[in-house]
């Protein structure tokens, strides 16, 4: 796609040194400070779908409930 755009492959090095440059200086750095891992661990999406809200739960979240329900 590159050699298309730019019809020829003088610049197809240069571009994949920056690349790996630009790569190399942003290995630990971030936009996202507080990200979590998994939408699982959103609560924003906590109700997206039925296999995610399992997903959160543990077995002794189910027996409390159960245990707290008359």
């Amino acid at each position: 796609m590159f050699s298309e755009l730019t019809s020829g492959y003088q610049l197809l090095l240069p571009a994949m040194w920056v690349s790996a440059l630009a790569y190399l200086l942003s290995r630990g750095w971030s936009i996202y400070r507080e990200q979590l891992p998994s939408r699982i661990y959103s609560p924003a999406h906590r109700g997206d779908s039925f296999t995610g809200v399992l997903k959160g739960l543990t077995v002794g979240d189910i027996c409390y409930y159960h245990e707290a329900t008359p």
